[in-house]
C-alpha cells in the first residue's frame, strides 16, 4: 500500500484475457499454454478501479513472490523466472538467465508505463526471489532460496560457502540495479527465506523454516536447537558494516613566490602554501610548469591528488628577479714611469667579475685603458653591469 492508499498486488498468471489497462509496460501474455506470466496491478485507495494493470515476463514462466512501492509510487516485484527472454534493462546487474530459474528484481514506473530497472538475479541452477524490501536510499533487499553453488555473493558475505543442497540467499542490490552491493548464503540444510524487512539502521531481518539442525544460531538466543519436528521457523538479524564514508578531496593551497635568480638565469620555486587532506590520507603534489623558471613571471598550477584519486589545483604566479648587482675583483694599483711632462699613457687589464644571474656582464672603466695619466695618482673607477643591474 502507498502514501495514497493504493493497494498493489503482484502474482502469477496465464490467463490471456486477465484485466490490464491501456499503455503499460506489456499489455499481452507472453506466456504459452501453462506458462504464468507476473503480474502488476494498482488498485485506487478504495478498492474499486485499477490504476493499472501490467503482465511481466518471457516466453517461459515467471511467479511474482513479493512487491513493495516507495514513496514515489514506484513498484517493486521480485520472484522467479525460466524465462531466456524475461525483460531486463541496459545496464541491468545480470542480463541473461544463469541457470534453470533465476530470481528477478524489476523496478515499475509509478504509471507501470516502464522499467526503471529489471535484472536476473542467480547461479546455474536453480534460484527464487521470495521476499523484497527498500529502504529510504532506494536500495533494494532480497530474500530468497537458492540451489545454486555459484550463487554470487560478496567479500565480506556473513556466509561465503554453500552447504548442503537448498539454502537461503541474503542481498543488497543498489538503487540502479546495476550492482549486488551484498550478497551471503544463510544456514545449512534445507533452509527457505519468507520474509525480509529493514530497520532505521539499515539492519536486515529475516525470517523462514530450517528443516535441520545446521542452521546458525547466536548464544543466549531464544531457541538454539532444532525442535525435531518436519521443519522449525527462523527469524535472523545481520548487521551490515556500516559504508565507508565518502571520500573528501584534498584541499590545494597556492601562494606567490619572488625568487631571486641563479646560475643560468633561473630559478626553483615550490608554490605550495601547506596543502592538505581533510581524510589525512596521502597526497602527492605536481607544478605545472615544474620549474626552473626564467626571469619575469611565470603562471604556474599545483596539483594535489589523495591515494583515491581525487584531486583539486590551484595557480599561482611565480616571479624569478635579479636584484644583485656583479661583483668585481679588487684590480691592483698601477704603477707607470712618466715619459713626459705630461705624464705617461697608460694600459691595463679591466678586473675580472662574478654575477650570480647573469653570464653576460659588461665592465667599464673611467678613465680607459690607453688614456695618458697626468703625475702623480689618478683614481680609476670600474664599473661592472648586467642586464638588469
Amino acid at each position: 500500500v502507498d502514501i495514497s492508499g493504493n493497494a498493489f498486488v503482484t502474482g502469477g498468471t496465464y490467463s490471456a484475457e486477465f484485466p490490464i489497462t491501456p499503455g503499460v509496460f506489456q499489455a499481452s501474455l507472453l506466456g504459452s499454454g501453462s506458462n504464468y506470466d507476473v503480474f502488476v496491478s494498482k488498485l485506487n485507495s478504495s478498492g474499486t478501479a485499477l490504476v493499472y494493470s501490467t503482465f511481466l515476463g518471457g516466453s517461459g514462466t515467471e511467479l511474482g513472490r513479493g512487491i513493495v512501492v516507495d514513496l514515489s509510487g514506484n513498484a517493486t516485484v521480485a520472484g522467479q523466472t525460466d524465462s531466456t527472454d524475461f525483460p531486463t534493462t541496459e545496464a541491468a546487474y545480470q542480463r541473461s538467465l544463469g541457470g534453470d530459474w533465476d530470481a528477478f528484481v524489476t523496478k515499475l514506473n509509478a504509471s507501470g508505463t516502464g522499467l526503471l530497472f529489471s535484472t536476473y538475479l542467480g547461479g546455474s541452477y536453480l534460484d527464487d526471489g521470495s521476499a523484497i524490501a527498500i529502504n529510504s536510499s532506494g536500495l533494494t533487499y532480497l530474500a530468497g532460496r537458492t540451489k545454486s553453488l555459484d550463487f554470487p555473493t560478496t567479500p565480506d558475505a556473513f556466509q561465503s560457502d554453500f552447504i548442503d543442497t537448498d539454502l537461503c540467499f541474503v542481498l543488497e542490490l543498489n538503487a540502479t540495479g546495476t550492482d549486488v552491493t551484498y550478497s551471503t548464503f544463510l544456514g545449512g540444510g534445507r533452509n527457505y527465506c519468507r520474509a525480509i524487512a529493514i530497520d532505521p539502521q539499515e539492519n536486515i531481518y529475516v525470517s523462514g523454516i530450517a528443516f535441520s539442525s545446521s542452521y546458525p544460531t547466536t548464544d543466549g538466543a531464544f531457541q538454539t536447537t532444532f525442535g525435531g519436528g518436519t521443519y522449525d521457523a527462523f527469524i535472523a538479524k545481520i548487521e551490515l558494516a556500516p559504508p565507508a564514508p565518502p571520500n573528501n578531496p584534498p584541499l590545494a593551497s597556492c601562494q606567490v613566490v619572488i625568487a631571486e635568480c641563479g646560475a643560468g638565469g633561473v630559478a626553483a620555486a615550490d608554490i605550495d602554501a601547506g596543502s592538505s587532506d581533510p581524510d589525512g590520507d596521502p597526497i602527492t603534489l605536481s607544478q605545472v610548469p615544474p620549474g626552473p623558471y626564467s626571469l619575469g613571471n611565470t603562471s604556474v598550477t599545483l596539483t594535489v591528488t589523495d591515494d583515491l584519486g581525487d584531486s583539486d589545483s590551484c595557480s599561482a604566479t611565480v616571479t624569478v628577479q635579479d636584484t644583485t648587482a656583479p661583483a668585481l675583483a679588487q684590480p691592483a694599483d698601477v704603477v707607470a714611469e712618466a715619459t713626459g711632462p705630461s705624464g705617461a699613457v697608460v694600459s691595463f687589464s679591466l678586473p675580472g667579475t662574478t654575477d650570480a644571474c647573469d653570464a653576460s656582464v659588461s665592465v667599464a672603466s673611467s678613465p680607459v685603458s690607453g688614456s695618458t695619466f697626468p703625475l702623480g695618482a689618478t683614481a680609476v673607477t670600474v664599473t661592472a653591469m648586467d642586464a638588469n643591474n
